[in-house]
Order: C-alpha cells, then structure tokens, then sequence
C-alpha cells in the first residue's frame, strides 16, 4: 500500500525532530551486501543497538534525501532502503560514539548483510572511508580518559624524581660527613 503525501510529511516532521538535532548519523545500506538482512537478523541488529544506547531507523531513500537536502547528491549511488542510527538520548551525542559502536556491531555480526554507507556529522557528510576512520577516533569521554591517566602519569614521574633528588642529596651530605670524620 502506498504511503500517501501526508503521512510521508508525519513521518519526515518526526525524523526531523528525532535526527536533525544530531551531531552524528550513520547511515547503513543494505544494498550491495553479500546476503540479504532476515526478520531475525533485523531484530538482532536493533536488539543490539538498543543495548549501546542507539536507535535504528529503517528509511526510504526519498526520505534521507528529503531530511539532508544538502547531501542528497552523495546518495545517488544508493538504492532502496537505508537505516538511519543515532544516539537516543541527543545529551549522549557525540561525533563518534554512533560510528564506533555501529561499525563495531556491523564488523562482528552483519559484515555480510550490511555496509557502512557514510554519515553526517556536524551537518557534514562523510563518505564510508571517512566513516570507517571516524569509528577509530576516540570518543570525548575516553580522550579526557587518556589525558587524565597522562597527567597522572606525569605527576607520578615527578613526585619519584624528586625523592630521588633528596634522597640523593642526604647520601651526598652522608658521604661527606663520613669524609670529614
């Protein structure tokens, strides 16, 4: 049955609200994969989206044109359908955190089924290459992670260095006091 122009307009309205506040949407394609997605594997899929705290969005290809305007070109090489992830709670978006942990879930289970199409990040569209090397940047949190442990690091060094300096002098002091007597 045919989606008539009104509930089309419903639907564009809601994904409008839901993934253009976004800092990050991945697109995955089901065209050109090796085998076809299954009802089980379709529920596998958003099962484990849902657990990382993204949410899956199966969309006609009109319909993505529609949503970002400005990069409708760059999803002339797609057909059919395409599914839309982002974060479901928008506090939790990020650049990042939607390309990791769906090029990871894609990678382990559906490499098959599914390909890592681009993303639009900050209203910018990045093509799968840029995608993929998105998906191995690290995340705000674990960047702040990193840059905490060095710090820590750091101040640790420092802390050892001068008890060693102290420590050095008492047994410079030590020796020539042994010297003397």
């Amino acid at each position: 049955m045919a989606t008539s122009k009104t509930k089309k307009q419903e639907i564009l309205d809601c994904l409008e609200k839901d993934v253009l506040s976004q800092k990050s949407v991945l697109f995955l394609s089901v065209s050109g994969a090796e085998k076809t997605l299954d009802s089980e594997g379709n529920l596998s899929l958003r099962k484990k989206a849902r657990q990382e705290g993204v949410k899956l969005q199966m969309v006609k290809l009109n319909l993505v044109k529609n949503l970002f305007k400005e990069s409708a070109s760059n999803f002339d090489s797609l057909k059919g359908q395409i599914y839309l992830a982002y974060k479901v709670n928008k506090e939790e978006s990020d650049e990042v955190s939607v390309a990791k942990t769906m090029v990871k879930v894609v990678k382990e289970d559906f490499k098959e089924t599914l390909n890592v199409f681009g993303s639009v990040v900050n209203k910018e569209f990045y093509n799968s290459e840029k995608t993929l090397i998105l998906s191995d940047t690290p995340t705000f949190d674990d960047s702040m992670s990193m840059v905490a442990g060095t710090i820590s690091t750091i101040i640790s060094k420092n802390a050892t260095l001068i008890s060693q300096v102290s420590s050095g002098l008492a047994r410079g002091v030590q020796a020539i006091s042994e010297k003397k007597s």
